[in-house]
């Protein structure tokens, strides 16, 4: 008897193992990228080619979570509450993430990190795995190449410029690699900044800035892809090719083009961003198997680019053009509602109009203006989708009211594209293809900030200001609080006298102007939008008062430009640049035609400062808009 049961246990110790192997035929993988660069692109890329090519039917649930903790926080609920069965993520943070991953752990749905993740003590409890590389091994790999640059030029005291990621702990490990490894080999290498700059256009401002400063510069260390193409497409601006240099981190579309030119870009030391992404779904299929894990740590190995090795960036770049694109249809049809015909929609609908005009496609653009009118949307939305429209890009009127109007778009198949407004983000969500944005509050806290910084400059300790508002939609209601945030950080003796709305700018020169009268102690005014700004301009030059009022807002025109020009009156302008809305809302309205994924719910844009002292800067701007 004892024999028949060690027979039994043996047999079941064989054959339970082969039937847990027995994979399901439907599995549901939530996926998050930390942004919209090219490298998470790629990773993206890399996870949705090994969901369409498994053997199990995948439902994938992707998005961005742009960096931001609280993005992600609800994203991660989703997931959670979704019930999927693993979740493969970027981390935001090292800290504010902890709590989401443990909370994935106990439904029972393992984590797989990428890149970017918990602390190593926190992920050895709550991860199934990390797939990362020694991101102190691959700054020093740049360090080194750096190095041996200028080791072979005969310069022995190179002036180099960071242009950087370091709220990421990964990056903190690459400039520890990096320093490490260039001063082994030029010992009279100064690192004289480092900067950070998630985005591209952020990376381009910031390297700028750092060029201006520090004219030495003889090379910038890119921590990203992004920081790579800012430094380099500022490098490019000031003129400077083939004489200031870049060596970073990410091969990419950008990166690689810019090592095949080689004036600029030396050196890049590249973890394959599609290899993060396969190897990423294939350790989430094994989690969800009830595979052991491969141990906390993944690592990937780098790959060297190098511009005097173009082959090999030209065999890289073969690779990723491999599978054939989606084409075109020969015509297709767009509608584009803009909310009002204010300087910053004519913008937008410049840059929707000249994309249309440059598409390898037949484009039939039905374009109108809401005036802001709710009854005015539905009529114009209706229409759009009683004509079967291809694609709508829009600005909302209303968070509530336009819902219908979007969710009756999705539901006929057509995919909707906000910019600038839309509805609320649970319903965007559901309804929306993308909503191309920007980070409202961090707009407004720019302004604040530069406000702030203004007084103090003048010695004022209790400034007073006036808003001229836009707050009916939640874009400005963001603003005012970002703004008084960072005014009153930097200013506590600051006031807010009066706060009134007024779209147009007749009507926002008529506010200003009672406001003025009413107040006449008025130091400022805040404008929200820039037809704001122009109005309370208008008010304070008709009101004598050129050069003891002064305006602080957003939106670049030409207007607004102009007034930054003259200098008397607007100090500053942070601003979203309109035409990059349109052509970015043009692109992705052509990526849901094709039925590509959504980059995710939310697509933040990067705003752009602009000064009356730094009216070269303004001047670039309006020359570019009549080129």
């Amino acid at each position: 008897m004892k024999k028949l049961l060690c027979l039994i246990v043996l047999l079941l110790l064989v054959v339970s193992p082969v039937l847990a192997q027995d994979a399901p035929t439907e599995v549901t993988i939530g996926a998050l990228w930390l942004d919209a660069s090219e490298f998470y692109t790629g990773v993206r890329a890399g996870i949705e080619t090994a969901a369409a090519n498994s053997e199990t039917t995948v439902n994938l649930l992707g998005n961005n979570s742009q960096g931001d903790a609280a993005v992600e926080a609800e994203q991660m609920q989703t997931l959670i509450g979704a019930g999927v069965d693993a979740i493969i993520m970027s981390a935001v943070s090292e800290t504010s993430s902890v709590a989401l991953i443990e909370e994935a752990n106990a439904a029972g749905i393992p984590v797989i990190c990428y890149n970017t993740c918990i602390a190593q003590a926190d992920a050895e409890r709550l991860v199934y795995t990390w797939i990362t590389g020694d991101h102190f091994q691959q700054g020093s790999g740049v360090g080194q190449a750096t190095g041996e640059y200028f080791v072979a030029a005969g310069v022995t005291d190179p002036v180099i410029a960071v242009v950087s990621c370091e709220r990421y702990g990964a990056c903190q490990q690459r400039i520890a690699g990096f320093t490490e490894a260039l001063l082994a080999l030029v010992p009279g290498a100064t690192i004289v900044d480092n900067q950070e700059a998630l985005e591209v256009d952020r990376a381009e401002e910031v390297a700028t800035n750092m060029l201006t400063a520090h004219p030495e510069i003889d090379a910038f260390y890119g921590e990203a892809g992004n920081m790579v193409a800012g430094a380099a497409a500022a490098i490019e601006l000031a003129g400077l090719s083939g004489q200031v240099v870049v060596f970073g981190h990410d091969i990419s579309p950008t990166t690689a083009g810019l090592l095949l030119d080689g004036s600029i870009v030396k050196y890049i030391n590249a973890m394959i961003a599609q290899d993060f992404g396969q190897t990423a779904f294939d350790m989430a299929m094994a989690a969800i198997a009830g595979e052991p894990s491969p141990g906390v740590i993944y690592n990937m190995t780098p790959r060297n680019f190098y511009s005097d090795k173009p082959e090999e960036v030209q065999a890289w770049i073969d690779g990723q053009s491999g599978a054939e694109a989606t084409p075109l249809p020969e015509e297709i049809t767009i509608g584009a509602l803009w909310l009002d015909a204010s300087e910053f929609y004519t913008g937008v609908r410049a840059g929707i109009e000249g994309a249309a005009a440059n598409a390898d496609t037949t484009v039939n653009l039905l374009g109108n203006n809401s005036q802001g009118d709710a009854a005015v949307e539905a009529e114009q939305m209706q229409t759009l989708i009683g004509a079967g429209v291809d694609a709508i890009i829009m600005s909302a009127v209303s968070e509530t009211s336009s819902v219908a109007l979007i969710q009756q778009a999705s539901e006929a198949g057509i995919p909707v594209i906000c910019y600038n407004t839309c509805i609320a983000q649970a319903d965007a969500e559901q309804y929306v293809y993308t909503w191309i944005t920007g980070d409202h509050f961090q707009q407004g806290s720019g302004v604040g900030q530069a406000t702030g910084e203004y007084f103090v400059a003048a010695g004022v300790t209790d400034p007073v200001i006036a808003v001229v508002s836009c707050e009916r939609y939640g874009a400005c209601q963001q603003r005012i609080a970002g703004f008084t945030e960072a005014l009153l950080a930097l200013v506590p003796g600051a006031t807010i006298v009066d706060n009134q709305e007024a779209l147009e700018v007749d009507r926002a020169e008529e506010v200003a102007t009672n406001m003025l009268t009413a107040h006449p102690e008025i130091d400022a005014f805040y404008g929200e939008a820039g037809n704001m700004v122009a109005g309370a301009a208008a008010a304070i030059e008709l009101a004598g008062l050129s050069g003891q009022v002064v305006v602080f807002g957003h939106d670049i025109s030409p207007t607004t430009a102009q007034l930054l020009l003259d200098g008397t009156i607007v100090k500053y302008i942070n601003a979203m640049i309109a035409e990059d809305f349109g052509q970015t809302a043009f692109d992705l309205a052509v990526a849901a035609i094709l039925g590509e994924l959504s980059p995710g719910v939310i697509y933040n844009m990067t705003p752009r400062n602009f000064y009356s002292d730094k009216p070269e800067e303004v001047q670039a701007w309006l020359d570019s808009q009549s080129s």
